[in-house]
């Protein structure tokens, strides 16, 4: 239980479908007048990084401990969101090395995990934080300081990690019912999907013969 008595599972509810609800969404959340993490645009972009670091380092150890109690398909998720994250960091390094060339990748935190189904609460609470509130707040900030195409990345990232949250959490409701289903990773955008799509990315449009399989 949590300390106001809402049980976690009530939480993650309410979580991953803030995260589908803000995922869908156009612009809505642009120029609403949040500053990001306090050094403009470059700075957002430098934290993102980080994060996004941190998220691949995360979600490679939740892989580990889900192949270890025998979630194979829990394992190949993680693997698949790990992917994800390592095309949102490329391409937020794009931008962050052009505004300053002395701008370095940076390497995740040394992350730790408990049983795989916390970690996958945790990680629907993470990808919904950066969906609904982290990246939002960087997408105003670009926006009004005219980096119309920083703001177009980001809208893009923020709107797969909705789908993230959404797979992640479609796997803790069924953590003892799952389907083996194959995951697929949008090269472009970051998009997951669950299954193969019939048409482009919902994203970016990109082909889904581009995809990476998990």
């Amino acid at each position: 239980m949590t300390e106001n008595g809402i049980s976690r599972r009530s939480f993650i509810v309410g979580a991953a479908v803030t995260a589908a609800s803000v995922a869908t969404m156009g612009f809505g959340l642009v120029g609403c007048g949040k500053k990001g993490g306090g050094g403009g645009t470059y700075g957002n972009l430098c934290t993102a990084l980080q994060t996004e670091a941190d998220d691949i380092a995360k979600y490679n150890v939740y892989a580990e401990v889900a192949s270890a109690e025998g979630y194979e398909q829990v394992e190949r998720l993680c693997k698949a969101v790990a992917a994800a994250e390592q095309v949102h960091m490329g391409r937020i390094f794009t931008f962050a090395s052009t505004m300053n060339p002395k701008c370095a990748l940076p390497e995740g935190a040394a992350a730790t995990a408990g049983a795989t189904d916390a970690n996958l609460m945790a990680a629907v609470v993470q990808e919904t934080e950066e969906c609904g509130v982290t990246y939002p707040a960087y997408i105003a900030a670009a926006n009004e300081e005219g980096y119309a195409e920083v703001v177009s990345l980001l809208d893009r990232t923020r709107k797969a990690e909705g789908f993230h949250a959404q797979l992640f959490f479609d796997c803790y409701n069924n953590l003892q019912r799952l389907d083996g289903a194959t995951y697929y990773v949008c090269p472009i955008c970051g998009f997951v999907s669950k299954g193969e799509l019939d048409g482009a990315c919902p994203i970016c449009d990109t082909t889904f013969n581009a995809f990476q399989s998990f």
